[in-house]
């Protein structure tokens, strides 16, 4: 909060308090006593109060006791409550005694005045330093949780920035390889994969900056990405496709979808002679979004190469999920039968 804003507070509060204050002290007494020299006094030591305050507050700034733990607060502040009201009361029983005497023309002893306004006056300095440093007090943490997660922000930002920054170089070296495998080969298929390369690229270079893109921005990509593979894979590689109705402009990390399909053609498809089918299926599950990417084969050492695959595959996309969801997203990865399932659950609620 700015300084100005905080003065500003500080100042309406402490009108107002000291207002209510000498209203409520001074009808009270004033209704009962049927005087309305009492009324007088009673605003007086209001004014008192207020003015006492305003140094109080002032020494506890000189002191630095804004910025004490609250077991270094204890004592100083008990202590000061006592001084200060003590004062208070000493001036507040002065005023009295006199102000009685000239409008009243009696004389009452100086110490039962003092008495009767010790508890009264305790209470209200005691409420007056609980305020105060209540406030400081609220404010310091709340100003400490707003660091905290601004660090946490930035330190997740950076995090995903570096699993990011893996997937592109990771990419962009198994499809030159292959490109460099069709020049000699098949000339016109390796300008067509230069083509739908330079298409991934574009996309890569414009919405990996983001934590998220819609559903339909990341499955065009996926497009070029099958088209490319399937200049490679020839008939060997089939791909089918299932998404739901209403999910196209769900959020999700990009290239998510990608890696998740380059893992299972490059250790599922790629091992098998004959190569084989990956399955893409996009569908709500109650209250997640469940995308599913199924390709024959069967697991084998799948895991541990994808563990340890330049830092990429599956460890990314446990961390990049970890990091966006803070623990509501879900991978598996699951054989049934002839056929290698790796699943991510996404909450809706994102």
């Amino acid at each position: 909060m700015p300084t100005t804003t905080k003065t500003r507070l500080f100042w309406t509060l402490h009108v107002l308090g000291w207002l209510i204050f000498t209203i409520v002290n001074g009808g009270v007494n004033g209704y009962f006593s049927g005087s309305k020299s009492v009324v007088l006094i009673n605003s007086l030591v209001g004014l008192w109060g207020f003015l006492i305050t305003l140094g109080y507050r002032r020494y506890i700034y000189k002191a630095g006791w804004k910025d004490y733990s609250l077991s270094q607060l204890v004592w100083p502040a008990l202590l000061g409550t006592l001084i200060v009201s003590a004062i208070w009361m000493a001036i507040s029983a002065l005023v009295a005694y006199y102000g009685i005497y000239f409008l009243e023309g009696q004389r009452v002893p100086l110490w039962i005045l003092f008495i009767n306004g010790t508890v009264s006056g305790l209470l209200i300095i005691a409420v007056w330093t609980a305020l105060y440093f209540s406030y400081h007090f609220f404010r310091r943490y709340t100003q400490a949780e707003i660091e905290k997660w601004k660090l946490e922000a930035t330190l997740k930002e950076a995090q995903l920035a570096g699993l990011r920054t893996q997937i592109n170089p990771h990419f962009m070296f198994n499809a030159l390889n292959n490109i460099r495998a069709l020049i000699l080969e098949d000339g016109h298929k390796a300008r067509l994969m230069l083509t739908h390369l330079s298409d991934l690229l574009r996309y890569s270079l414009a919405e990996t900056q983001h934590e998220k893109v819609s559903l339909r921005t990341d499955l065009e990509t996926i497009n070029y990405f099958m088209a490319l593979h399937s200049i490679q894979f020839e008939d060997k590689l089939k791909f089918k496709s299932e998404i739901g109705e209403g999910l196209q402009e769900f959020k999700v990390p990009p290239m998510l979808i990608q890696l998740m399909i380059e893992n299972a053609i490059k250790h599922g498809i790629a091992q098998q002679a004959e190569g084989g089918t990956i399955q893409l299926i996009i569908q709500k599950e109650q209250e997640h979004l469940s995308i599913s990417v199924k390709n024959t084969g069967t697991l084998g050492k799948r895991v541990v190469n994808s563990m340890q695959s330049a830092g990429v595959g599956i460890k990314n996309i446990k961390d990049r999920l970890a990091l966006l969801y803070n623990g509501q997203a879900y991978f598996s990865l699951t054989e049934k039968g002839e056929m290698v399932e790796a699943k991510v659950r996404l909450p809706l609620s994102t």
